[in-house]
């Protein structure tokens, strides 16, 4: 199924980049920043609910157990991808992301959101249009 899945997932990128850069042309865009989601925190409470992907993060990529990343869409360029990956000895260690999909992305590693924002300086968008 794994490779099925990865013959495919080519066409499916494309779809999306096209689908999406028509979107961002039709609202005078030219970047989208989509946010894989983050846990919730219980009241009161250090831990975390159950952690689900942002459908739309998801769309994109397989990664349904990545909080705290980023993924950029810019017209005419390769997707970037923001990975979270925290130096946090207390859950699993940290592991960069692999896979067939890796290389359709520019991928950054990030440990924080400040992080990610410094990344962020290189790609510059033309438009400051906010949803």
């Amino acid at each position: 199924m794994l490779s099925q899945f990865a013959t495919l997932y080519p066409t499916h990128l494309q779809r999306l980049i096209a689908t999406t850069e028509k979107a961002m042309s039709a609202e005078k865009n030219d970047s989208i920043l989509i946010h894989s989601g983050a846990p919730k925190l219980a009241y009161l409470d250090d831990y975390h609910g159950p952690y689900k992907t942002s459908l739309h993060f998801v769309w994109w990529l397989p990664l349904t157990q990545s909080p705290h990343c980023y993924l950029l869409i810019q017209t005419g360029q390769k997707p970037v991808l923001f990975y979270h990956l925290a130096d946090d000895f207390w859950h699993v260690p940290p592991q960069p992301p692999q896979g067939f999909w890796c290389d359709y992305f520019d991928i950054h590693l990030c440990s924080d959101l400040a992080h990610v924002k410094r990344e962020l300086v290189q790609y510059n968008a033309s438009s400051t249009h906010r949803a």
